[in-house]
């Protein structure tokens, strides 16, 4: 009884937005790993397309999800993070009928592509707005519970969505397309029943800014030149964010055609991947909430090396298995505390802006990212040693680059920036 207490007061302790947003991230990944997880082997297996132009594709698309991220912080300024979320989801059910049509017409390779661009970029503008919104729903000093319990959500539509497409792989590619259709309908619904944006930080009137004769940030791209530490972290960020893109591109490809394994398995890894999420993030971000943000992504950097490292050993299924469970180790540290220590860096109305920074970095590094696995790949396949050690390195450097920004800056902690917002 005690325990259930517990949780139950744990659950009130954040405000109930909060706890329907996490399910709203939840049906945003169950639809994108749906399909994601197994592009890159539609285009070598179904299309007879190289890893190299399957970069270039998710390259091109990257970048439409870097330009995403700053439409999103735009139109979460302007309108609020209720609309951007809801308006992406929107584009993103557009995209994915439209995608289900093209494989099953065999469209060419470039009109699928300029599809898969636009739902990057939907789910840009979505992941802006829900970053923006978790941070205004938390107060600072549990910032990275909240965003821990985002990722929860998250790492639940991961770890069904590609077991689900697993299961289907026999099927037309184009009917995962379709299922992710009908969730991004269903996540719609949810968002407009079920989460209510606080109407006091819902941001200034368009114009406001101009008429009182000063910058209010949010939306002032000028501004950002003046916010040394967030770039640093952006750009550190980004650097990490060339190794972590593997997991979504180059990974599927080199367990299936080096490692051995089947579809169904390789299902099985991303399946663990999420679940090891949902049961560790919780825990792991109360246990470095209170510890140095730098210190905490430095460390979850090096294990992200370690962790890629290992797959060059080519154990089998087995090998596989432990190696993504030393990635889900890193990814549940570095990824709620990266969002924690932006928006401690930002002040409110710079949240937007900020948060949607630290975004075009990371998706930079997502379309960058599986061009440079891809052209490894094709060039090392056969040396997966040489291979995941080049791809291992830019967590290396991205560790040092935590290092050295926690000596350079001054990174506020959860616990002094709430007895500062309290004052």
């Amino acid at each position: 009884m005690i325990p259930l207490m517990r949780v139950r007061n744990y659950v009130a302790s954040f405000d109930r937005n909060l706890w329907a947003l996490a399910v709203a991230w939840l049906l945003n990944g169950l639809g994108y790993s749906m399909v994601l997880p197994f592009l890159s082997l539609y285009f070598t297996e179904a299309r007879g397309v190289s890893m190299s132009q399957v970069g270039m594709v998710l390259f091109a698309a990257g970048v439409c999800r870097t330009l995403g991220q700053s439409v999103g912080g735009a139109v979460v300024h302007r309108l609020g993070c209720m609309r951007a979320i809801v308006g992406s989801q929107g584009v993103q059910l557009v995209s994915y009928v439209a995608l289900a049509s093209c494989v099953a017409w065999r469209v060419p390779l470039t009109g699928i592509g300029v599809l898969i661009a636009l739902s990057y970029l939907a789910n840009a503008v979505f992941q802006c707005g829900a970053d923006v919104l978790t941070a205004r729903l938390t107060g600072t000093q549990r910032r990275v519970e909240a965003y821990g319990i985002t990722r929860v959500g998250l790492n639940v539509g991961w770890a069904t969505g590609p077991a689900i497409g697993a299961f289907l792989a026999k099927t037309p590619y184009s009917l995962l397309f379709l299922l992710a259709a009908g969730v991004s309908a269903a996540n719609i619904a949810m968002l407009v029943a079920l989460v209510r944006e606080p109407a006091s930080v819902r941001g200034p009137a368009p114009g406001a800014a101009a008429r009182n004769g000063r910058d209010d940030g949010g939306c002032g791209w000028s501004g950002l030149l003046r916010e040394r530490a967030l770039l640093a972290l952006c750009a550190v960020c980004l650097l990490l964010t060339l190794l972590t893109s593997q997991l979504q591109s180059t990974l599927s490809v080199y367990t299936t055609q080096v490692t051995g394994l089947s579809r169904p398995q390789l299902g099985w890894l991303y399946t663990v991947n999420g679940l090891m999420c949902i049961a560790f993030q919780l825990p792991v971000a109360v246990a470095v909430n209170r510890r140095p943000l730098t210190g905490v992504l430095s460390a979850g950097a090096v294990v992200y090396s370690l962790a890629y490292l290992t797959f060059a050993w080519n154990a089998g299924f087995p090998g596989a298995l432990l190696s993504i469970a030393l990635v889900t180790m890193a990814e549940v540290v570095v990824q709620p505390a990266a969002n924690a220590m932006a928006s401690l860096l930002s002040r409110p109305l710079d949240l937007p802006r900020n948060m949607a920074a630290l975004g075009m970095a990371r998706a930079l590094g997502l379309a960058i990212g599986p061009l440079i696995g891809g052209v490894l790949f094709d060039a090392w396949r056969s040396r997966p040693l040489a291979l995941w050690a080049v791809l291992s390195s830019f967590g290396l450097a991205a560790a040092g680059g935590f290092l050295l920004l926690g000596r350079l800056a001054k990174i506020p902690s959860a616990q002094a920036a709430s007895l500062a917002e309290r004052r």
